[in-house]
């Protein structure tokens, strides 16, 4: 095809010059383009070389060019000439059949790859060419960049800012602009979607016939000649990858199916002109390849070598084709790798889901030094490949996971008169594999233990790698307690102590094989004593069941199911104070056996309590269980162990800033706002079971009151302390009874 490319442009290129010297002897061919006219020159030249018809006399260069009349002047700016196009039996389009005047011509642009006619929404083409329909000046920048062969360009920044990366006309457009054929509408704007005047027609199509591809020198100078001279292929060798039974999802492009390597031997380089790829249906209930997929390309290493519809491969060929590859040269005793890969239909139909085919290559086309070709069968196994739903191709997966994070159980500071704002009640990864994966919805559960959500919450946020994505409001059906000042994207019914918080307007973009990093947030309204009340807590969770709820999609757009929502994450409880005790742990609990092999060990833990916003006031350290209006200070118990074993009563020793009152009837402990008293506790466990045991004493509650009438008061509050701070442990021991 180079060579080919090469002789027409040294044809071009002498009728150019033959007709500049007529344009300027004779009239003009056409009487609506005199010599005065910017377009004379372009027009002149192409009628001499027989691209434009001159029989009616008159060019009309502002109506707009026809597809079959674009089709033509591509074909013939390439250098051929009327007499050698093309004239099949069965037309490629049902719009353009015989007697109709561009039947050959668009048979030609098609052979020549140029055309390639309509395609439906999912790519496939419909078969249709539509010959008088106007052109644009984008599809016909493409047409002559095809025609001429030239390397695409693919710059990092666009010339134009309508044209950007990801715009089907980008690499076509960048190219043309590279070699001269083309100017935009503006300096800013290309105007691609414009219908193309037959002047701007003609003024490209001549400046393509002054093209010869920039690198062209380059590649023969690379290529040069074949070295050595008779030479063979040392080894044909099936590739391990792409492994047998790769599956290929839908919409997916150039998915690998099969892949060989080329050993020339030492006496020669070899040019692989062509390959003979043959595909058979499965076993059961295939269709016509087209129905799964829309192209099959080649490539040498990274380098694509051949490109071809789908449909190229039929029952009438018995989905075999042999397929002509550009530039593949292995070099004497060197090692080359070809694959084929195929592009799937982006709407694959039920019926066809796991429907499998196999390729071969049955010819391989080579020439060596000598010029001799040789054509032969590599003698390869078959590949087989199968067409998946996108998700089972890829393995598709949303996974969600708890973060390290989330902040542990723990009392947060909040106040009488005014809003405490930004309180994390949970942090969670989302990992998207095998796709990107948008999400659009995500149902949070919330759950509180005294008041109702609504009271506690005056807003939710939710963060996606430190990013606010999407910020409600709680409510009970009513706006009486909505913060007014505050943008949401819509109002949340959230009252209870339980409630589903939906994130639904997200459209967040999660890249392949990224993680990213949510948190619930929440803005918590002032204590009024009535209906959010001291001790609430409020807990956070994205379960299996939410997880299976989530609204999102892969990248070709379709919903995931819930066997690809996976996953879950949970937050602690978070409790909110005005006034309360700070618990902290001195040292490092001690658990020692009396002796080795002991029944006995001895517990030894210190904790320092300080007062935070108000006094605090603390029962004496009853060791009694929590029953009728027994209320100890601190609740401990055995960790771990048999059943079988006891805890003697703890002793506790005292120091710090507090007082020592009596009500009259109990012993109890004042702590001043801000002061601290320190407890060392001291307790010992036998195992009584005659078994051997591991085991350990915790923390389990702490009672705290802001009022000292009574022991009840006191005890007003009862914090799980064991699961706020799970250091709150001894070590565990193993006793031998």
């Amino acid at each position: 095809m180079r060579n080919f490319r090469k002789m027409i442009a040294a044809f071009s290129m002498v009728a150019i010059l033959s007709t500049l010297v007529v344009s300027t002897a004779f009239a003009g061919s056409f009487t609506d383009v005199p010599e005065t006219s910017g377009y004379y020159t372009a027009v002149e030249a192409l009628a001499a070389d027989g691209v434009l018809d001159t029989k009616s006399g008159l060019f009309n260069g502002t109506g707009s060019l026809k597809r079959a009349q674009g089709a033509k002047m591509a074909v013939l700016a390439t250098g051929m000439v009327e007499a050698d196009f093309e004239n099949p039996v069965v037309a490629s389009f049902k719009d353009v059949v015989k007697p109709y005047w561009g039947y050959e011509p668009v048979e030609t642009a098609v052979s020549l790859g140029i055309v390639s006619g309509y395609s439906d929404l999912s790519g496939k083409l419909t078969g249709y060419f539509g010959p008088d329909d106007t052109l644009t000046k984008a599809h016909y920048t493409k047409m002559l960049v095809v025609a001429l062969g030239l390397p695409l360009e693919n710059p990092a920044v666009g010339s134009f800012s309508d044209v950007v990366k990801g715009n089907w006309a980008y690499t076509y457009v960048e190219t043309a602009v590279a070699h001269g054929l083309v100017s935009g509408a503006t300096t800013t704007l290309f105007g691609g979607s414009t219908p193309l005047t037959r002047f701007a027609a003609a003024d490209m199509t001549y400046k393509a016939m002054n093209v010869t591809p920039a690198d062209e020198d380059e590649e023969e100078e690379e290529d040069g000649e074949l070295e050595g001279g008779s030479g063979e292929v040392e080894e044909y060798k099936l590739l391990s990858s792409p492994a047998n039974l790769r599956k290929v999802g839908e919409g997916e492009e150039d998915v690998k199916v099969m892949g060989f390597s080329v050993e020339a031997d030492e006496n020669s380089d070899l040019k692989i002109q062509s390959l003979k790829l043959d595909f058979d249906k499965g076993a059961v209930g295939n269709r016509d390849f087209h129905r799964y997929a829309t192209e099959v390309a080649v490539w040498y290493d990274d380098e694509e070598v051949a490109r071809m519809d789908a449909d190229e491969f039929n029952k009438d060929n018995a989905y075999a084709k042999t397929v002509s590859l550009d530039g593949v040269i292995v070099r004497s005793e060197e090692i080359g790798k070809l694959y084929v890969t195929v592009s799937a239909v982006s709407n694959l139909d039920s019926l066809d889901v796991t429907d499998t085919w196999d390729l071969d290559v049955t010819s391989v086309r080579w020439m060596d030094g000598d010029g001799a070709i040789i054509s032969e069968d590599p003698l390869l196994a078959a590949r087989t490949f199968s067409f998946e739903s996108f998700v089972t191709a890829n393995n598709v997966e949303l996974k969600a996971a708890s973060s390290t994070g989330t902040p542990k159980s723990q009392i947060v500071a909040v106040n009488s008169t005014k809003e405490t704002t930004g309180v994390v009640l949970m942090e969670g990864t989302f990992k998207a594999i095998g796709s990107d994966v948008t999400i659009d919805a995500v149902p949070f559960t919330v759950y509180s233990s005294t008041d109702d959500i609504d009271d506690v919450v005056s807003v939710f946020t939710l963060l996606m790698d430190g990013e606010e994505v999407e910020t409600k409001q709680p409510s009970d059906g009513t706006d009486d307690n909505l913060d007014t000042t505050v943008t949401v994207v819509e109002v949340a019914d959230c009252a209870g102590l339980y409630c589903t918080m939906t994130f639904d307007d997200l459209d967040y973009l999660v890249e392949a094989g990224d993680t990213v990093t949510y948190q619930v947030v929440v803005d918590v309204n002032e204590l009024d004593g009535v209906t959010f009340t001291e001790g609430n807590g409020l807990t956070v969770k994205l379960t299996s069941a939410g997880m299976d709820a989530v609204d999102a999609q892969d990248s070709t757009g379709e919903d995931l199911t819930a066997t690809e929502l996976t996953g879950s994450s949970t937050g602690k409880t978070q409790y909110f104070f005005e006034n309360y005790v700070d618990v902290e742990l001195v040292g490092t609990p001690t658990n020692t056996p009396v002796v080795d092999n002991a029944d006995v060990s001895t517990v030894t833990m210190k904790v320092k309590v300080t007062a935070v916003g108000d006094d605090v006031f603390l029962n004496a350290f009853d060791t009694t269980n929590v029953s009728g209006t027994a209320y100890p200070a601190f609740v401990l118990g055995l960790l771990a162990g048999s059943g079988n074993e006891t805890m003697a009563d703890p002793v506790f020793t005292l120091s710090g800033d507090y007082s020592s009152e009596n009500d009259g009837t109990d012993d109890y402990y004042a702590l001043r706002e801000g002061d601290s008293m320190t407890f060392t506790i001291t307790t010992t466990i036998t195992q009584a079971g005659g078994e051997t045991s591991t085991v350990g004493v915790e923390m389990t509650d702490i009672y705290f009151g802001t009022d000292d009438t009574d022991e009840d008061t006191r005890a007003e509050f009862n914090i799980d302390w064991n699961d706020i701070l799970d250091q709150f442990e001894s070590p565990l021991v193993t006793l031998v009874g």
